[in-house]
């Protein structure tokens, strides 16, 4: 019972450095720790940037842009039951995120955050959007 309980706290411990060390490394990025309905970790800019940009943030902090549909899905309790273009997001800020999906030669799908919507915008537009990553 003991080495239960001592493996148990040893991964507890674990994972609180791991989120630790993911809150950091997003802070010391200008983000904000997000997250999703299905309980997956993301890191928010703070500040609006193009589609380019917010690609090379996330690459900076060793992440990469959320992709759609892949990270849009949601299974279990928070997950909102209306149907929207990405339940995952739905609820969990603002205001609307590049993904990494690509749409034609200049444009890029976003996610509006309150909403749960997926729209689409030029990548080259920073006056609204803000990189998420994963």
């Amino acid at each position: 019972m003991r080495k239960i309980l001592l493996f148990v706290c040893g991964i507890m411990m674990i994972s609180s450095v791991a989120m630790a060390d993911e809150t950091t490394v997003c802070a010391n990025g200008s983000g904000e720790i997000v997250k999703g309905n299905n309980g997956t970790l993301y890191c928010k800019s703070k500040l609006v940037m193009n589609w380019w940009t917010a690609l090379g943030w996330c690459q900076k902090i060793g992440r990469v842009l959320v992709r759609y549909p892949l990270d849009c899905s949601c299974e279990g309790d928070k997950c909102p039951d209306e149907m929207v273009n990405c339940p995952n997001l739905k609820g969990v800020g603002t205001p609307y995120v590049w993904t990494s999906t690509l749409y034609g030669d200049d444009n890029a799908f976003c996610i509006h955050l309150a909403s749960g919507t997926v729209v689409k915008d030029h990548a080259g537009r920073h006056n609204k959007n803000i990189a998420l990553c994963k």
